[in-house]
């Protein structure tokens, strides 16, 4: 006759438990980025890089173009709030013209 023990799981089952990683909760979704680029005279480009390499660390701006999204961010929500009583504009933004610049 075979004697068997019952299995006991004690502290260590209980601890490799607590060791497994918790289920995922639903990742926040990730930006879609896509490339833009502008024409920028070269003092205003070294003006901004310059400012971008002065402030860096006190802004938390990591790379200039986090420094250049946040300034863009920044006129678009003060234009909101002065011309579209502060929600966001509706025109279709595939709609901006290329080429030469409007004339004013």
């Amino acid at each position: 006759m075979v004697h068997t023990q019952p299995v006991q799981q004690g502290p260590q089952y209980s601890q490799a438990l607590l060791r497994q990683p918790a289920p995922e909760a639903l990742e926040p979704e990730k930006k879609m980025y896509r490339k833009t680029s502008f024409f920028q005279s070269k003092e205003s480009g070294a003006r901004m890089r310059s400012a971008y390499m002065a402030t860096r660390h006190l802004t938390g701006s990591r790379t200039l173009s986090d420094f250049i999204l946040a300034a863009v961010e920044r006129e678009v929500e003060a234009l909101e709030r002065q011309y579209n009583e502060g929600n966001l504009f509706t025109a279709d933004p595939g709609s901006v013209p290329r080429g030469r610049p409007l004339e004013i």
